[in-house]
């Protein structure tokens, strides 16, 4: 008298509604594994996107600084300039440095310190912005990274889940 009977070799089992369900999960949850493993790759290129873009950002900081230095330099000239002129037109008019004069002089070296101190700051202003940018698409990369990590993470559960929803549906059969 056979133990248990039935099933493809006598062991018990059948093939039901359970084990066609069990066979396309196993199915379902394989080509999850896959769209999991494409996703990966995506979140990766658009990280790599992210850190090219902070790169980028990094690089326009360092062109204001440059251009901030440069600006800075041109006003300075202004200002010698406008000095030098300033001091040739009380010379010539057999004027002497003194008085209104003084004033003038002081004014205009008043007037090139503002301006050399609103270029300034707007270097400042822009390289902080720059910064912030970079800041912000690394942490974009990061969290990209970390889709990335998770969805890698995700498929390999997947596809254990397809491996053992197959033999499960392999053992309802036995």
């Amino acid at each position: 008298m056979p133990l248990l009977g039935g099933g493809l070799f006598n062991l018990g089992g059948s093939f039901s509604s359970s084990t066609v369900s069990g066979i396309a999960g196993a199915v379902s949850d394989m080509f999850t594994s896959d769209a999991l493993k494409f996703k990966a790759k995506g979140d990766e290129m658009e990280a790599q996107e992210y850190r090219q873009a902070a790169q980028f950002a990094l690089l326009n900081k360092q062109y204001t600084v440059q251009s901030t230095a440069i600006k800075d330099f041109q006003l300075q000239r202004k200002d010698f300039v406008t000095e030098g002129d300033m001091a040739a037109d009380i010379a010539a008019n057999n004027m002497q440095m003194s008085g209104s004069a003084i004033d003038e002089m002081r004014d205009s070296a008043s007037q090139a310190a503002i301006e050399r101190g609103v270029a300034s700051q707007q270097g400042l202003i822009e390289e902080a912005a720059y910064q912030q940018q970079a800041d912000s698409f690394n942490l974009m990369a990061q969290m990209k990274d970390e889709a990335a990590a998770a969805d890698k993470h995700a498929a390999t559960g997947a596809m254990w889940g397809a491996v053992l929803k197959g033999v499960g549906a392999v053992v309802s059969i036995l």
